[in-house]
């Protein structure tokens, strides 16, 4: 199964423009340098993966809590992407999930045990070679 995305940009690096497009999301959105570099509205490359690695993570926390015949639960991961514009070239340095979850009857050592398993396991977790992918917090919560 292949997916795709396609991106064009327009001018120089600092004053030119990117759009992209999400086509199977029916999503076309813009980028540029300020957003990426300094300040700016638009997206960056480092939030698209952050969208990526959260809804990857979720989904496959989820696939575990089914293979644990949980019900009625709900996963919800915030990313964070660290770009280190001072190396040359600009690396990402690390990502930081911040992952919550409801899963009525799942223990808390469990919880942390399937987290481990997805941080390990995660398809988009693992495209990350050489940047440190860490789960800061892993919150369950009771009904």
């Amino acid at each position: 199964m292949s997916h795709q995305a396609s991106a064009v940009w327009k001018g120089t690096l600092k004053a030119g423009a990117g759009n992209l497009i999400l086509p199977k999301a029916n999503i076309q959105t813009s980028y540029d340098f300020q957003s990426r570099f300094e300040t700016g509205t638009t997206t960056t490359p480092e939030e698209l993966l952050a969208g990526a690695i959260s809804s990857c993570f979720s989904m496959y926390l989820s696939a575990l809590f089914s293979n644990e015949n949980l019900e009625n639960t709900q996963v919800k991961t915030v990313a964070k992407v660290s770009l280190d514009a001072s190396q040359k070239p600009p690396k990402i340095t690390a990502i930081d999930l911040a992952v919550e979850a409801h899963a009525p009857t799942l223990s808390n050592d469990r919880f942390n045990e399937l987290v481990q398993q997805t941080e390990s396991e995660c398809p988009v977790a693992n495209l990350f070679t050489g940047a440190t992918v860490t789960t800061s917090s892993a919150i369950l919560t009771a009904v």
